[in-house]
């Protein structure tokens, strides 16, 4: 709007046109229509008209730009509050076993289902909030400091990490990388258990 204004100012001074013409023009040739109504016919003139060209087409470009980002937040905004208000059933049930068994593919999804640490997690994969492979270098990280393979970290694998040689402990987490590397791909290969067996 101030750029349309300013330079409907500068075209009164420059093409001596009634400013109702020449905010006309610059409105028409912003929003990149140009009828061709009005010519400009003194080099100042062109001068401006070619600066505003430029700076009408960037800033058209930068709106459309900004609303679609705003369309895509609400649709983010929408699904997360979808999720949050969904009851149990099914469907969620089944998404979420699926995000868990890629978490901990060397430990079954049994009866006990899920924790709420694995539940939030499994919430933000499925929104697309975080991706698998922004996580899975960190669990590749936990295996390495699960110096027990324990499955947890404690002082136990504090405590060994510092009693351990170094050859040793090198020897444990590369055994505890290359074990979750294999269970995740066993995981990814091999189809996912019946919903029933699952819960049994």
């Amino acid at each position: 709007g101030v750029l349309q204004l300013v330079s409907a100012a500068a075209f009164v001074h420059l093409e001596q046109w009634s400013f109702y013409h020449a905010f006309y023009h610059c409105i028409v040739t912003g929003t990149t229509v140009g009828y061709g109504d009005f010519t400009i016919t003194t080099q100042g003139g062109r001068l401006w008209a070619s600066i505003h060209m430029i700076l009408s087409v960037c800033m058209l470009g930068e709106l459309f730009s900004t609303l679609d980002t705003l369309r895509k937040e609400r649709t983010v905004i929408l699904e997360r509050i979808e999720q949050l208000t969904r009851r149990l059933d099914k469907g969620l049930l089944d998404k979420v076993l699926g995000h868990v068994r890629v978490l901990r593919p060397d430990a079954p999804v049994d009866a006990l289902g899920v924790t709420n640490v694995e539940f939030a997690l499994a919430m933000l994969l499925e929104l697309e909030i975080v991706s698998m492979d922004q996580v899975q270098p960190f669990l590749l990280q936990f295996c390495k400091l699960d110096e027990n393979n324990s499955g947890r970290l404690c002082s136990d694998d504090l405590h060994l990490t510092h009693t351990m040689s170094t050859d040793d402990a090198r020897k444990l987490r590369s055994f505890g990388s290359s074990r979750y590397a294999t269970s995740l791909k066993k995981s990814q290969t091999l189809p996912a258990p019946p919903r029933a067996e699952l819960l049994a």
